[in-house]
């Protein structure tokens, strides 16, 4: 049995994360437990059942069951669905089966009723953190059965969308010696700034980077929930692109309908600059380093995965982005320096992605 972390509505980094448990599993029965079917991300996998989460669970036919955890098992996005999943593996460890939290992280401030209950079934459930700081917090905090990890997303596959149009952009850019960065606003982030401010903050930064180094712009989205005043990270892109194309060279997709497909996209950029992870995931899979708008100091432990220093590759305050002007100019400048230790890194970040389906 298999629980994601949210009910696969549009959240982009889940979906890689579900496509690449299942793709790593194709000899094995899985069943899907979340309220929201996706034929377009499992359907073509013969061993992959659809049950809603509201249907009664048959423990007495499952070995193994698995929830994949994300940041949703840190209290940010409430408690109520987390207690849920430890709940559910708690009468997992009643009935003996096999159970885990793959490729899950622990911010500095994680929901303390959630740490109490994680400590609770640690001694019996499989804990897989998913980068350097997460694994370092659950040994402080004591947990038993923790696992260093990488995060499940490092191994997903994508799908080739063949769109002559972007490769012809891609190309000119190319031919004019531009560097491509991939950027991925969060609507959260927004919603939290105010959006004219969010807006305002974005555009000011990218013509700032703009004027010091010769690039262009591929604005990209990982999720499409809306989060912000009925926006999402796909209508953030959408405003940013319409603001900003006839001032630099950029490019908009606006019809990617899932993260296997924007991967496709993300793997023509030589960089990315985003506040959400899995965007920048999928980019460092591809060898292509991630300038991080980081929040919850969720992306620290994984620059050091690639042994790339968090002060030099992160913009620290997505409410003050401009202050960062410098450093993502001395990261761009830099990206094939940061791209060698990316590429570096990489197979070892995969061998540790490949520890969540491992036996334990």
């Amino acid at each position: 049995m298999l629980i994601p972390p949210t009910k696969l509505n549009g959240s982009f980094g889940d979906e890689l994360m579900v496509v690449s448990f299942i793709h790593s599993n194709q000899n094995t029965q899985i069943d899907i437990y979340t309220e929201v079917d996706r034929p377009d991300l499992y359907h073509s996998y013969s061993n992959v059942n659809f049950r809603g989460n509201s249907n009664l669970i048959h423990w007495y036919k499952y070995q193994q069951i698995v929830v994949l955890g994300a940041d949703n098992m840190t209290g940010s996005y409430g408690i109520e669905r987390p207690l849920k999943k430890i709940k559910i593996l708690k009468t997992a460890n009643l009935f003996k089966i096999d159970n885990r939290i793959l490729g899950f992280s622990l911010k500095k401030n994680s929901d303390e009723k959630i740490l109490r209950e994680l400590k609770k079934i640690s001694g019996k459930t499989g804990l897989f953190l998913r980068d350097i700081d997460s694994f370092e917090r659950a040994k402080q905090e004591k947990f038993k059965n923790i696992t260093l990890v990488s995060d499940l997303a490092f191994l997903t596959p994508y799908k080739d969308m063949q769109d002559t149009g972007y490769v012809a952009w891609i190309n000119a850019q190319r031919e004019m010696n531009k560097k491509i960065v991939g950027i991925c606003p969060n609507a959260i982030h927004a919603n939290n700034v105010g959006i004219e401010q969010y807006v305002e903050d974005f555009i000011r930064f990218i013509k700032s980077v703009n004027e010091s180094v010769e690039v262009s712009f591929v604005f990209l989205y990982h999720d499409l929930r809306s989060h912000c005043q009925d926006n999402s990270d796909k209508d953030i892109s959408s405003i940013l692109f319409d603001h900003l194309h006839n001032q630099v060279d950029c490019y908009y997709k606006d019809d990617i309908g899932n993260g296997i497909q924007m991967k496709y996209y993300v793997g023509y950029t030589d960089l990315t600059v985003t506040g959400r992870m899995h965007f920048g995931i999928s980019g460092l899979s591809l060898g292509k380093p991630m300038l991080g708008i980081t929040y919850e100091d969720k992306f620290s432990g994984l620059q050091k995965l690639f042994n790339i220093e968090p002060e030099e590759s992160l913009i620290g305050d997505y409410k003050v982005m401009n202050e960062y002007v410098d450093i993502a100019i001395n990261f761009i400048k830099n990206s094939e320096y940061y791209s060698d230790k990316v590429r570096d890194s990489l197979g070892k970040v995969k061998k540790l992605s490949f520890r969540n389906l491992e036996r334990v």
